[in-house]
Order: C-alpha cells, then structure tokens, then sequence
C-alpha cells in the first residue's frame, strides 16, 4: 500500500501539471489572439489536448466514493461540456453558421462524454491504487491494449473520412476525429487497462 508521503507528492504532482498545463494553455490562446496568426492556431489546440491528457499522465485525484459512471458523465458534462459547447455556438455564429463550424458542436458533445468515461475509469482506478490494490501487468499486454485503441480508432476514422469525403471536407474531417474517438474509447473501457 503506498505511503502518505507517496500520495501527498502525487497530490502535489497533479497540482503542478495541471498550472503548468493551464498557463501554457492560456499563453499560447492570448498569443494567438495578439498575434492574428492563423498559422498558431495550432499552438493552443496542442496544449489543450495535452491539458486534457494530464489525467491519464499524472492520475485522477482520489475520490471516495467512487461515482457511478452516469453521476461522472453528467458531471464532466455540466462543468465541461456545456461551457464547451456554448463557447462552440457563440464561435459558430460569429462565423455566419458555416458548415466547417456547425458540425464541430456536436463533435464536442461527443467528445466530452467520452472525456468524462475516461476519467470515470481513472477514478476508479485511483481508488483501487489508494487501496493498495494495483496490480501490475506485463510490459506487451499493456502494449498490445494501448495500440489496439489505436488501431482501431484510425480503421474506424478513415472510414468515416473516406464515407464523408463525398459530402463535404469538413463532415470528412468530423467523421474522422468522431469516429477515431468513438472506437479507442470502446476498446479501452471494455479491456482492463494497465494503471
């Protein structure tokens, strides 16, 4: 079972991250807006995709209980994803209701709920290491569970793409990210993950 001082610096590590990756987040965001360089709008996409993988990086804070996985998502989607989506439909009509943007919104949804199942896993599994109950697993089944998300999640993506490309290249685009989130989520959350 780990000790105090082992979760007490764990405690402290995700403080930490989660500032660093915050201010990062937020510095790149107002150089975008200052410097009205479309070509750094990359910059603050980056940092919130690894803001919004610091928990599987650095771990869940320790809840207890533990929620149930429908109390989580609708949660995560109260705190994040209606903010989200708000800020994605204020986006949309300063842009005239283009299609590129419209289709984002319920992208966003997606995202979010399967964001909030993916901390309802790293909750529960915050609690079993509290406990002491981690087990560990061998360094090619964790490789084999990690990259068949994976796999899946772009055989699923480019189809979509390849289904959407006939439409439009924005619903191509949509379908992809949707779909490549979509299967990577089933696959891990059916597989035991490694911790």
């Amino acid at each position: 079972m780990p000790s105090a001082r082992e979760h007490g610096l764990l405690d402290l590590r995700r403080k930490r991250a989660g500032i660093a990756a915050g201010v990062v987040l937020f510095a790149s965001a107002i150089g975008l807006f200052a410097s009205r360089e479309m070509g750094l709008a990359a910059l603050p996409v980056v940092a919130l995709l690894a803001y919004l993988s610091l928990p599987s990086w650095v771990g869940v804070e320790p809840r207890f209980p533990v929620p149930t996985v429908w109390v989580a998502l609708r949660d995560h989607m109260l705190s994040f994803g209606v903010p989200m989506v708000g800020v994605m439909l204020m986006y949309l009509m300063l842009n005239k209701g283009e299609l590129a943007f419209a289709i984002m919104v319920p992208l966003a949804a997606v995202g979010a709920v399967i964001y909030g199942a993916y901390r309802w896993r790293y909750s529960q599994a915050s609690m079993a290491r509290l406990r002491g109950g981690d087990e560990a697993m061998p360094l090619l089944s964790r490789l084999w569970r990690h990259y068949l998300g994976y796999a899946a999640g772009l055989a699923a993506g480019a189809a979509a793409a390849l289904a959407g490309d006939t439409i439009d290249w924005a619903i191509a685009a949509t379908g992809f990210v949707g779909a490549f989130l979509v299967a990577k989520a089933a696959v891990d959350l059916s597989l035991p993950q490694p911790p």
